[in-house]
């Protein structure tokens, strides 16, 4: 039963090569039968808690969204459409974009491993610096010896976390039209836990 879950939600990624089968976190058969792994970025993000003081500090949204515009980047042919639903016929309407429009009519894709790699290890520099202080002159990381810890163990992990290529993550619904503009309508197709 658990066997046939894991193929049915996981078959369309590219697989791990035996990094799990060596672990011992998943039977050999599976791997054999040809599952597939993709790591949930939310997840992998999350990992990075263990090095931070506390999620009340002034920086941890910062530090969370950071790392999240690390994996992700928004489509440029979607986000040039949806502009020009919005600004059709007044360039003013600008205003109008909200987080809603962007997550229901431009799909997010992953940047690749080396660009994450590079995202990520700006906003660590950036943020062990004078960055990353509250007002009381605290730290966001509990020290750098332990972000450094943390990444070093998220970095074997940046390929898991891409999107598999050739496959479509999102599904049109249907099309809204605004201004007189067609735009297609977005459902991610991502298995969020």
């Amino acid at each position: 039963m658990l066997a046939m879950s894991f193929h049915k939600y996981w078959q369309v990624f590219s697989p791990v090569k035996n990094q799990l089968k060596v672990e011992g976190l998943i039977d050999s058969e599976w791997v054999e039968s040809g599952m597939v792994i993709r790591l949930d970025i939310f997840h992998w993000i999350h990992r990075f808690d263990a090095a931070v003081r506390t999620d009340h500090h002034p920086k941890y949204a910062l530090f969370k969204s950071a790392l999240s515009a690390a994996v992700f980047a928004y489509n440029r042919k979607n986000t040039a459409l949806l502009i020009k639903a919005i600004t059709e016929g007044s360039p003013n309407r600008y205003e109008g974009l909200s987080n809603d429009d962007l997550k229901h009519f431009v799909r997010r894709v992953t940047v690749g491993a080396l660009e994450t790699y590079v995202w990520v290890q700006n906003a660590i520099d950036c943020l062990k610096g004078a960055a990353g202080l509250n007002e009381n002159g605290l730290s966001l990381f509990k020290d750098d010896d332990a972000i450094h810890q943390v990444w070093d163990g998220r970095q074997k992990h940046l390929e898991c976390i891409q999107g598999p290529p050739g496959v479509n993550m999102y599904t049109v619904t249907k099309h809204v039209t605004r201004n007189g503009i067609s735009i297609p309508f977005y459902v991610t197709s991502r298995v969020i836990v």
